[in-house]
């Protein structure tokens, strides 16, 4: 139940251990919006790693790739991708976020 409609994902199982589980995700089909096309088939990627931390506690992180047909059309949105992931990283390492300017403005 996407804006695109309905898309398949083959969900693939990487490596699966007591201490680890790593899953991948992507497309199996074109993915289309307003007749635009958007994504071949494995364009829109996802990882997901599960990791044990130590007794109960488990690290989770993951990471996506789009691969944009007609990235001129979506620039805007990828430059949202980018600032949020440095948002982040800034947060995680304690760097204030407002002193320096945006990555992608």
């Amino acid at each position: 139940n996407t804006p695109a409609g309905d898309v398949v994902y083959r969900i693939r199982v990487v490596e699966r251990t007591p201490d680890r589980l790593v899953i991948a995700v992507e497309n199996t089909g074109s993915i289309s919006w307003l007749l635009l096309p958007l994504f071949d088939p494995g364009g829109h990627q996802f990882l997901y790693y599960l990791e044990r931390e130590e007794g109960n506690r488990w690290r989770y992180y993951s990471l996506a790739r789009a691969r944009v047909k007609w990235s001129f059309a979506f620039l805007g949105a990828v430059q949202s991708y980018i600032n949020r992931a440095v948002a982040v990283y800034r947060h995680l390492t304690g760097i204030p976020t407002d002193r320096e300017p945006p990555p992608a403005p």
